[in-house]
């Protein structure tokens, strides 16, 4: 279902811009960054989704990089989060 949304949103993208550009007075970079965020987020849930097959969940304490960036990264491990909080 991601997958299709993310379909869609790709193929109206001209349309998205236009629509931010109107609504938020967002400049065309701003508007540029915020739709293909959008459609790369779809994507990148879409093909996570489909990698857990018929699970519905992630087991806690898979680390997912959540940006490009390695010092982006998160740990749904509870001792983890716990020394993030002491830290």
């Amino acid at each position: 279902m991601l997958g299709k949304i993310a379909e869609v949103m790709t193929a109206n993208r001209e349309e998205y811009f236009r629509i931010s550009l109107l609504n938020s007075g967002a400049t065309q970079a701003d508007a540029s960054f915020d739709v293909d965020g959008a459609i790369y987020t779809m994507k990148y849930y879409a093909k996570i989704g489909k990698a857990l097959g018929e699970s519905k969940m992630l087991k806690e304490g898979a680390v997912l990089s959540l940006s490009k960036r390695a010092s982006s990264r998160h740990n749904t491990s509870r001792a983890v989060q716990g020394r993030r909080r002491l830290h």
